[in-house]
């Protein structure tokens, strides 16, 4: 019987040799696995639209291809719908919004809590300083009174605020990050110059929908001083590439009602936003710019994707 048993082990030592062995051999064949999983992944807000610039919604995976720097990268992650959002509102605070500043606010507190329930809000006013009237909170109506009572003075130091609104935003716990910057004149009085505003805005991963309820001559108010670095492209050109960049959209009504119409489309449109996500083909971080481009790949259809242009890969210490 001892002898029989110990025939045994033998063959014993062979059955187990197939199952590991050839497990050893799959695990050092995965070693892209292991290194995907040291990269981190990009995470991109997709907005798709028709010809006749209406949200296309009911699309899947295999719709939409995304190109880094020219090459094609497969998808890990992807989602459609009402997620959670982590919203950043920028109100200009300055004398000239005194007509208009309390239905401009409340409107625009009350598009962001169209979202959905575990949506989070933050809101930063900006004149002479920049302050936040409220901090993230998910609470309807606190954030509609948070804005009740304030008034309009003082100047335009709105590049410092949208600063100090995307440096906010690190403390957000949803995936989904937007800003709406809504102003009525250039900058005049921040420290942040537009060019550093820009790269910090490319670094950042978040969405800036900007609207501007501008005058038909765009200039600075007579009788305020100047004391930001000033750009040589209009206010205009400013935050129409400050939303470029970022995958958003600038806005530009000339009315109030129009202004109310605007906001609502922008709630629409970040309500219906594709959420995409790949791990990086090139794993090197190398800090380098990577050019990004989504495209809906259906026949016959004539969509138009837009996301943030570009991302600065990590960069090893």
């Amino acid at each position: 019987m001892k002898f029989r048993y110990l025939l045994q082990i033998p063959t014993i030592l062979i059955l187990m040799s197939l199952f590991v062995l050839p497990s050893l051999a799959q695990g050092s064949s995965q070693a892209p696995a292991s290194l995907k999983l040291s990269t981190e992944m990009v995470s991109l807000n997709v907005t798709v639209t028709d010809q006749k610039d209406r949200a296309v919604v009911g699309l899947k995976p295999e719709d939409f291809k995304v190109y880094e720097n020219k090459i094609g990268q497969p998808l890990s992650f992807f989602s459609t719908g009402d997620v959670p959002v982590s919203w950043g509102l920028v109100l200009d605070r300055s004398d000239s919004m005194k007509e208009v500043i309390q239905d401009v606010y409340q409107a625009a507190v009350r598009v962001v809590n169209e979202g959905v329930e575990k949506d989070e809000t933050f809101i930063v006013t900006f004149n002479n300083k920049v302050e936040l009237v409220a901090d993230f909170a998910s609470d309807k109506q606190q954030l509609q009174k948070s804005v009740l009572g304030l008034r309009a003075e003082g100047s335009t130091a709105l590049w410092d605020a949208v600063s100090f609104a995307l440096e906010k935003l690190k403390q957000a716990k949803h995936r989904k990050k937007v800003l709406l910057v809504i102003t009525d004149g250039e900058d005049n009085r921040s420290r942040t110059a537009f060019k550093n505003l820009i790269k910090q805005a490319e670094e950042a991963g978040v969405m800036i929908y900007t609207v501007g309820l501008f005058q038909s001559k765009e200039k600075s108010r007579p009788g305020v001083r100047n004391y930001g670095p000033r750009s040589r492209v209009s206010p205009r050109e400013e935050l129409t590439q400050l939303a470029a960049i970022t995958g958003a959209s600038a806005t530009f009504p000339t009315t109030l009602k129009e202004c109310l119409e605007k906001l609502q489309q922008i709630a629409n449109e970040v309500g219906h936003q594709y959420s995409v996500g790949y791990y990086p083909g090139d794993p090197q971080n190398d800090g380098k710019w990577r050019k990004l481009k989504v495209v809906v790949n259906q026949s016959n259809a004539k969509y138009v994707a837009r996301t943030r242009i570009g991302y600065y890969a990590p960069k090893s210490e």
